[in-house]
């Protein structure tokens, strides 16, 4: 229903289902607005809300149903729970390495002028 009814975007290509950070459909709490967290707080696992009101990021009044799919306790990270999280992390590792490296070498190559206004910036130095 939310793929073919939704006007929210970012959740109607998922079927209605959040998605987080990492995009999978598992959110961390401090991702979810305090309405959000408030009412899954009080819900039990695969319970579903009453049409309710909220407004969307860009300000619209709007309805949404809450399903609450699953619970997933604080756990140390692992590669059959947190796969996606854990790929995230190591390609931005990779992409810092390669763009340290690629700062190191040009670094010699580039010349850099710092207006005398900002001499004494220290996040310069």
């Amino acid at each position: 229903m939310a793929k073919e009814y939704s006007d929210e975007q970012l959740t109607a290509s998922n079927g209605g289902f959040m998605v987080g950070e990492t995009g999978s459909t598992y959110v961390a709490t401090d991702q979810l607005d305090f309405e959000t967290f408030l009412t899954l707080d009080t819900m039990e696992i695969g319970a579903v809300t009453h049409p309710l009101d909220y407004q969307t990021q860009e300000g619209k009044k709007a309805m949404r149903i809450i399903y609450y799919k699953d619970r997933i306790k604080p756990h140390q990270a692992n590669i059959l729970d947190d796969y996606q999280k854990i790929a995230n992390a190591a390609l931005a590792e990779k992409r810092n390495r390669i763009l340290n490296s690629w700062f190191a070498n040009a670094r010699d190559d580039v010349f850099i002028e710092i207006d005398d206004e900002f001499s004494n910036c220290q996040i310069l130095q």
